[in-house]
């Protein structure tokens, strides 16, 4: 069995073009599902200042079968680089270290994604275009495959049907608190578009302890029995973590949102 990992910049102009027909919409959507693999893509720009739009998909199975999904990728667009072979999974976990600089500032929001319809894409796109720093990026993952062959309730993780989890991340160097608040904003502005288009919810590991409108929904119906293990095996939180678990005790979860926001 051969794993193949592929790196592939596709020029932003080619999909700016594109994006501005449902024909094509619904192709990159649908060609996006129909590639059995773990697909990450994310927008960020070039040395040269332009945006462009990174895709990362990972098959592990039969080598051939991998590379005739991913050149359906490749159809999307023309590649700027692209790069196929075998890595380790040491090396592929290691992959973005490079692009998390010390003491740059970065906030981040998620959405779960059921897909991706024209109207999503189009919010992306045009957030992408707005960005207020060029440092901030869009992120984007499909779960899908065996991952969705799991019960709900045989693990922590409650979200078994395909989707995608989409990463807001806003990132600049430190500056003046105007500044910022403004590279926040536009990263809220994102989150609350998608809002409509979301599934409850969202992946712990990137919300805020406070973020109880998506906490409420991001173990699903594990979250009681969560709380109850914690409460029971750790009352005096030893085992405290960023990731958050839901305050059963509040009578409405929808009251207050933040962004998680690190500075490394």
């Amino acid at each position: 069995m051969a794993a193949i990992h592929h790196l592939s910049v596709i020029e932003a102009e080619e999909l700016g073009k594109a994006h501005r027909t449902n024909l094509t919409q619904r192709r990159f959507a649908e060609t996006l599902q129909a590639a059995n693999v773990l697909f990450s893509g994310r927008s960020f720009p070039c040395p040269d200042g332009n945006p462009v739009l990174f895709l990362g998909p990972i098959w592990t199975g039969e080598r051939a079968a991998g590379e005739k999904h991913i050149g359906r990728l490749e159809s999307l667009g023309k590649p700027t680089l692209s790069q196929v072979g075998p890595m380790r999974l040491a090396q592929l976990l290691g992959l973005y270290d490079a692009q998390v600089m010390n003491g740059r500032h970065y906030a981040l929001r998620t959405r779960w994604l059921a897909d991706l319809t024209p109207d999503i894409i189009s919010a992306v796109t045009a957030a992408g275009a707005a960005r207020t720093s060029p440092l901030s990026m869009i992120a984007l993952h499909h779960f899908h495959g065996a991952g969705t062959r799991i019960a709900p309730d045989a693990t922590a993780y409650s979200m078994r049907r395909s989707h995608f989890m989409m990463e807001i991340i806003a990132a600049w160097e430190p500056t003046s608190v105007v500044e910022a608040e403004i590279h926040r904003q536009w990263m809220s502005d994102l989150s609350a578009t998608l809002a409509p288009h979301a599934l409850p919810g969202g992946y712990a590991n990137f919300l805020g302890p406070d973020c109880h409108d998506q906490i409420a929904d991001a173990y699903g119906d594990n979250a009681r029995r969560l709380c109850e293990g914690k409460q029971k095996y750790d009352p005096d939180n030893v085992f405290s973590s960023a990731i958050p678990l839901p305050d059963l005790s509040l009578p409405n979860q929808n009251t207050k949102r933040v962004d998680l926001e690190v500075t490394i």
